[in-house]
């Protein structure tokens, strides 16, 4: 996979990628990722997941889990997440 990746060929994977912006890890099912030239800074590269950056892609991710828990919470359950601490 590393090797076609260095050869700049798109690789079909599943499993699950760390980000050490949110320092956790990401599932997938079926995501595509390709190495392609950075388009602002000349002579670097970027890595492309499912036709995104490698950043925006765990920003996406991100956001579509807060919002499936937040879904998935019951009325009590945001009652508690709510409550402050008082001193």
């Amino acid at each position: 996979m590393i090797k076609d990746l260095i050869h700049r060929k798109p690789v079909t994977f599943s499993g699950s990628l760390y980000s050490p912006e949110f320092k956790r890890d990401f599932k997938t099912e079926r995501s595509t990722a390709k190495v392609e030239p950075h388009p602002e800074q000349r002579g670097k590269l970027r890595l492309m997941i499912d036709g995104v950056s490698d950043s925006t892609w765990f920003r996406n991710r991100k956001s579509f889990h807060i919002e499936t828990s937040k879904i998935k919470q019951t009325p009590k359950e945001k009652q508690q997440n709510n409550k402050r601490i008082k001193l």
